[in-house]
This record gives C-alpha cells, structure tokens and sequence, in this order.
C-alpha cells in the first residue's frame, strides 16, 4: 500500500510539471494581459512541483551585458541544484543527469567567467530570491517526489537556457556571442535529457499504479 501511495505522488507531481509546461506554451498569441517580471515564481504549485522562476517566451534579443550576467546566474543555479539532487536522489538516472550538468555547466561557468572579466562585467556571486524560494522548495522534497520536481525543474530551466543562448548568440560583442554559439548545442542536450527522463518517470509511476 505504502509503494502505491509514493507511485501516485509521483504521477501528480510529473504531471503538474507537465500541465504547467503545455500551459505556458499553448497561451494565445492574442492575449493582452500583462506579463510577469522575467524573474517571477510560477508553476504547478498545488501538484506540489518545485516554484521555478517563470519560463519566459522567447528571447529577440539581449545585450551583451544581460546575457553574461544572465547565463551567470542560470549556470549557478544549475550547479546547486545538480549538488542537492546528488546529495538527495537514491534514482540513478537522476543522479546521471545531475553529474552530466554539473560538469557541462562547471566549464561553461568558469568560460563565461573570463568573458565577463574581458568585458569589465561583474556577474552576480548570490542567485536572486525567486531562485532561493525554489530551491528551498526542492531542499523539502524527497523520494521520487524530489525526483519528479527536479527533473520538471531542469526541463524549463533549459527552455529558458535555450531561448536566452539563442538570443546571446545573435548579440554584438563577438566573444559572448561565440560562447553562447557553441554552448547552445549543449544546452539543447541537456533539455532533451531532462525531457526524456520526465518522461520516463511518469511511464515508471503508471505502470506502477496499473499493476
């Protein structure tokens, strides 16, 4: 009985994650209500998924600036959190995750680092409070209930990565844009990952259910 109950928590949880995500993409173009803020916490919170800031649309354009500074911020996020689900996931395929963006996010970090010296930029050294909110919302969460929200996490933020990379790549300081060029297929990776294994997740919670 107890084996089911932790089955079912993990099916709401992936799939709030993955009713936030087909909501957030399927808004009409027409709509004219206003936006949030670019760092504003959103998300499938009574499915209990982690808070994430608000995947954004896509990204015309950046500054140069904005870019680094940006990109500092999301590869330091995803450094902690790929500590916490080492430190808190038993799931050997979220632990793979895990390891593969903190080393692929560790180089990038430290590349970007000397892009931002090159340009007089100071990036920021603490992540921002909707940051914080989210990952103390994770640090609360464990099991396959961490698993999920982590994984669901990963998925926007690499939306996010994305958008932001391709925009960073079209920006007009030529070193921040070759970076953002060739990380881009990385990053691209890494939300293919994360979709994959969401998925995988919920397949695993089903066929537990069923049984």
């Amino acid at each position: 009985m107890r084996a089911t109950n932790v089955t079912v928590t993990l099916a709401a949880v992936g799939l709030g994650c993955a009713v936030g995500a087909v909501d957030a993409q399927s808004a009409p173009p027409s709509d004219t209500r206003a936006s949030p803020p670019p760092n504003a916490i959103s998300g499938p919170h009574q499915q209990g998924a982690a808070r994430s800031p608000a995947q954004p649309g896509v990204i015309a354009t950046v500054s140069p600036v904005e870019f680094v500074r940006k990109a500092s911020e999301e590869g330091m996020m995803e450094i902690k959190l790929a500590d916490l689900a080492l430190d808190k996931s038993m799931n050997e395929d979220v632990r793979r995750l895990a390891t593969q963006l903190k080393q692929d996010h560790g180089k990038a970090n430290s590349d970007l680092m000397n892009i931002a010296i090159g340009m007089s930029i100071l990036p920021p050294k603490e992540l921002d409070s909707d940051y914080l909110a989210m990952i103390s919302d994770l640090s609360n969460k464990t099991g396959v209930a961490f698993d999920a929200a982590y994984t669901g996490v990963m998925v926007s933020a690499h939306a996010r990565a994305v958008d932001l990379f391709t925009a960073g790549a079209k920006g007009r300081n030529a070193e921040a844009a070759a970076f953002a060029q060739r990380t881009l297929p990385t990053l691209q990776a890494h939300k293919q990952m994360a979709d994959t294994l969401l998925l995988k997740l919920q397949a695993d919670a089903a066929g537990a259910v069923s049984k």
